[in-house]
């Protein structure tokens, strides 16, 4: 370029501020484009998340099912042996009050053991729930955190890209200014 501005190593300088603005200018805009993959990359791994999410839920459901079928099934055996003893009792004749309280008390005691059981699946299942949401609601935050630095830096991004249009605007000014006043000469 230098044989076509006859070495006026001012012109020199504006060209090589050109083409270092230029670069910059290229890798902003090669920034730009890895942003935007790793939106994409970012928005793909939710989803992934979500539909890991909605698996387990879905296995919890189907685990909360069957305990709950186990459980109707237990109460259903229950009162066929309760009625059973019952039946036993009433035919024979020859059990006295106190067997027949040991019996009710044996089967209460039962109850309050399955109860108890029962209670304690609840409250691991709660506490699983609990522990879910808290994981979900961190993920949730963290992800939105995410997005809130993206979008900053795709502000400042767009800040700098409107100063460095700005520059070149004015020294493409310069140039031309430079260029007109060499003609005159």
């Amino acid at each position: 370029m230098s044989e076509q501005n006859g070495d006026n190593p001012r012109i020199e300088r504006i060209e090589g501020l050109i083409e270092v603005m230029l670069q910059m200018q290229h890798d902003m805009r090669q920034e730009h484009q890895m942003l935007l993959r790793a939106q994409v990359v970012q928005a793909d791994e939710m989803r992934q998340m979500r539909e890991r999410t909605e698996e387990l839920s879905r296995r919890t459901d189907e685990r909360l099912r069957a305990l709950a079928d186990s459980l109707k099934e237990l109460a259903q055996n229950a009162d066929e042996r309760f009625r059973a003893v019952t039946d036993s009792i009433e035919a024979s004749g020859r059990r006295t009050d106190e067997r027949f309280q040991a019996v009710t008390d044996s089967i209460e005691a039962s109850g309050r053991r399955t109860d108890e059981r029962f209670q304690a699946v609840t409250d691991s299942l709660a506490a699983s729930g609990r522990r879910t949401d808290e994981r979900f609601q961190a993920l949730a935050d963290s992800l939105a955190a995410s997005g809130q630095r993206t979008d900053e830096s795709f502000l400042l991004l767009a800040e700098s890209q409107r100063g460095m249009d700005a520059a070149l605007t004015s020294l493409m000014g310069t140039v031309d200014e430079i260029l007109r006043s060499g003609r005159k000469e």
